[in-house]
């Protein structure tokens, strides 16, 4: 296994990625992730960061859990934008 490293992302962007790949990962086959890649190498990846988040980021286990990641996700809208580049509506 290679050595560990750090990335820095915001908690809003944190508590969506991580309900984002808790959610995939709890639906059979990885859900989405198992359609876009044929490599276990990637799905074992995205685990990896899945843990991670889980690790870093409580409020999964708040009883608010679902406000928290509501504002987390129109934080992120807000700071964004609605509109993803290179995408048309």
């Amino acid at each position: 296994m290679s050595k560990s490293i750090s990335i820095e992302i915001t908690e809003d962007e944190a508590l969506v990625l991580f309900e984002l790949l808790e959610r995939e990962f709890d639906l059979p086959n990885y859900g989405k992730f198992k359609e876009v890649t044929s490599s276990e190498a990637e799905i074992w990846a995205l685990n990896g960061v899945r843990c991670a988040l889980q690790r870093a980021v409580a409020v999964p286990f708040n009883s608010d859990y679902d406000v928290l990641l509501a504002k987390a996700s129109e934080a992120l809208v807000e700071f964004y934008g609605p509109d993803l580049p290179g995408l048309e509506s």
